[in-house]
């Protein structure tokens, strides 16, 4: 399976399920790779189109076990440098949280809470940069970062923790469950 193959299967992974388009920014691939991935990967039976007015991908059953495969035979290639980086973004995850649970009770500032996620954005970037050494996808977990909070910085507090956009909480539990699934642990370990 060829890397670009790899990555939009690991954002399906992340996603669930997802469009051409979102999947090129998850994955910071252009929507014509994201498309000629995808047709090979339908054609291996890895993925397949969700039956939904707006076109959208699913893995497959044997996409599931093939990614569970792929993402295995990665792991311990540089996974100290992604394990460190972890560490770093869980030193952050509770605060993070914290934050957007505020915004959502209205219970910040609008100017302190983009302040606060902007530091937040700041310190875990360093974390990604690291990361993205080993493992260059999580280089556009900082993009996508930056993306929800100019949004939020030209006031659509939508992109704080709106689950259906590209917000800020969105991107964060994606990381999260990226960093998870390179490193091959739990949400409970």
């Amino acid at each position: 399976m060829a890397s670009a193959d790899f990555e939009v299967l690991h954002g399906l992974r992340i996603k669930g399920m997802a469009g051409e388009r979102e999947l090129g920014t998850v994955t910071g691939a252009s929507e014509e790779d994201v498309a000629a991935a995808l047709r090979q990967l339908a054609a291996a039976e890895l993925v397949q189109q969700a039956p939904m007015e707006e076109p959208a991908w699913l893995l497959t059953p044997a996409g599931l076990e093939a990614h569970g495969e792929r993402i295995a035979a990665r792991r311990g290639e540089g996974s100290d440098g992604v394990a460190a980086a972890y560490d770093s973004f869980l030193e952050l995850n509770d605060p993070a949280k914290r934050l957007v649970s505020r915004s959502q009770q209205a219970a910040i500032e609008e100017a302190e809470l983009l302040m606060e996620l902007e530091e937040i954005a700041e310190r875990v970037g360093e974390a990604l940069a690291y990361a993205a050494r080993t493992e260059p996808r999580f280089g556009v977990y900082g993009v996508r970062f930056d993306t929800a909070l100019a949004k939020i910085g030209e006031g659509d507090a939508r992109y704080v923790g709106d689950p259906s956009l590209d917000s800020f909480h969105t991107v964060w539990f994606e990381c999260h469950e990226d960093f998870l699934l390179t490193l091959g642990l739990s949400r409970e370990e």
